[in-house]
């Protein structure tokens, strides 16, 4: 991939978005249907502040018809339940309650939505400081 970008040559990922693929390689863009699936599998996408090395996204279930494969962490007994409750709200004005409630589709939607547009953030700032420049 090197080589490629030296030449100039811009690459696109298709299908990842998985940040120690995209952020430590000369990746120009990404993109994938995994906010919208994720949603409605009854998950969101946290980036755990608290976790240590570039390892961050916890993928959490918010029900229990979530396929237990697919289950990293429940809401019910996962650790950093105050910190993720304190993101939700700041950042979105949303509650555990509203991405499990009438509009829970809607609401996992706009927290995956703005999970990945801080990811891109985070992706960029690591692009920065590896020196790729597109």
């Amino acid at each position: 991939m090197d080589g490629i970008y030296q030449q100039g040559v811009k690459v696109h990922f298709l299908g990842c978005t998985e940040f120690e693929k995209i952020a430590y390689t000369p990746v120009y863009s990404a993109d994938s249907t995994t906010w919208n699936r994720t949603g409605g599998a009854g998950r969101i996408f946290y980036w755990n502040p608290n976790r240590i090395g570039y390892k961050k996204l916890d993928k959490i279930a918010l029900g229990d018809k979530t396929p237990k494969r697919l289950v990293q962490y429940h809401i019910r007994d996962y650790l950093f339940r105050d910190q993720l409750e304190d993101y939700l709200f700041q950042e979105l004005r949303l509650s555990i309650d509203d991405l499990t409630g009438e509009n829970a589709l809607f609401n996992r939607a706009l927290a995956n939505i703005h999970y990945f547009v801080l990811f891109e953030e985070w992706v960029n700032r690591k692009h920065k400081e590896l020196g790729f420049t597109f």
